[in-house]
């Protein structure tokens, strides 16, 4: 099959000036963020996701995590991506197939076969991984930090891939180098480039004391680069520009139910009754996904939301090609933005002190 060359969903778009705080947090502006350039507060959070240096997580495991889930999840683009990282890091073809077959037939070093056991589990979320999980993955070596951390790298896997396919992402450019002839020659000096440095990225203007949904971050002791850059992530969404305050919160009920998230619904009900909405209606509205007070846009986003919790990607594409022919480039790539940032939540639920 031949490389989709550009999403069928949205359009790439160009925005110097927020490319230019791409590159400087991650040192590149690679395809998927000239996807998010039309919304700023989502490639910020984006970037607040990914751009924090790990400490205990390898970046050899995160590779292996965004792989795991990007297959889980039906997701070309992460799966692509993952795979020629893995070969550049000198993972073979067989190695790589057997991943993929199956954790347990893989060579991996020995705490990564728990490891992505335990990323399948929150990947998959049917149902969530018990708290006990973070507690036998410390049994195996990990420190409390270390398992929150890994906790938190295979929920922003999810995100990711989530973004990725709902926008339908074409390739990398650098996909598929690992077939070629010259691969054999140019991997010492790629494997150079993908580990060279470490991020000191940090919140440009300081970790806010208050973001939306930030309790989830102060109480899952991750550490604290991570819980900052997500603390800052979380409170771009303050810039929301389409998708009016009610209807995000409803988009994020709606996926909470659908996982049984109970806190992060409880916090969407509590934010929409600020927005006028009564906990009874709300209720009502996550039931039936339909009512006659509800926008144009509520009717056509909710039922969309609820089934990017769990989906199939063939069976989800026609829904979202239907849905970007009804809107705006902006708009879609707001929801759709605003559906993987939900399912985001509910599994930071898995490393909530509270759980």
């Amino acid at each position: 099959m031949a490389k989709a060359e550009t999403s069928r969903v949205v359009q790439p778009a160009s925005d110097p000036a927020l490319e230019a705080e791409v590159k400087a947090a991650i040192g590149a502006v690679p395809t998927l963020a000239r996807y998010l350039l039309p919304v700023p507060w989502l490639t910020r959070l984006w970037v607040a996701l990914v751009a924090p240096p790990l400490g205990e997580v390898s970046a050899e495991l995160a590779t292996l995590v965004l792989f795991v889930v990007a297959r889980d999840n039906g997701c070309r683009y992460c799966s692509g991506s993952s795979r020629t990282i893995l070969r550049i890091n000198g993972f073979s073809e067989r190695a790589i197939d057997e991943l993929e077959r199956d954790v347990h037939l893989a060579d991996l070093d020995p705490g990564f076969g728990p490891a992505l056991d335990f990323t399948r589990r929150l990947s998959r979320y049917h149902p969530a991984p018990p708290p006990a999980e973070l507690a036998r993955l410390e049994a195996l070596g990990f420190s409390p930090a270390g398992a929150r951390e890994l906790a938190f790298v295979a929920a922003r896997a999810c995100f990711i891939t989530r973004v990725a396919t709902f926008l339908d992402i074409p390739d990398e450019r650098f996909q598929g180098l690992e077939r070629r002839r010259v691969f054999v020659v140019l991997r010492p000096l790629l494997r150079l480039l993908f580990r060279s440095g470490t991020s000191t990225w940090a919140p440009p203007d300081g970790a806010p004391a208050a973001a939306p949904f930030a309790e989830f971050v102060a109480l899952a002791g991750l550490p604290p680069r991570i819980a900052d850059g997500l603390r800052w992530g979380l409170a771009q969404t303050a810039e929301l520009a389409r998708v009016p305050a009610r209807t995000a919160l409803l988009i994020t009920g709606v996926i909470a139910r659908a996982l049984g998230c109970p806190r992060v619904e409880a916090r969407a009900r509590a934010g929409a009754s600020d927005c006028g909405l009564t906990p009874a209606t709300f209720d009502a509205w996550l039931r039936t996904l339909a009512a006659p007070e509800m926008s144009p846009l509520e009717v056509r986003a909710l039922p969309l939301a609820r089934e990017t919790a769990r989906y199939r990607v063939e069976e989800l594409l026609p829904r979202l090609l239907e849905f970007s022919e009804a809107h705006e480039d902006a708009l879609v790539i707001e929801v759709l933005g605003l559906c993987a940032l939900a399912n985001l939540l509910c599994r930071l639920e898995v490393i909530d002190d509270r759980a």
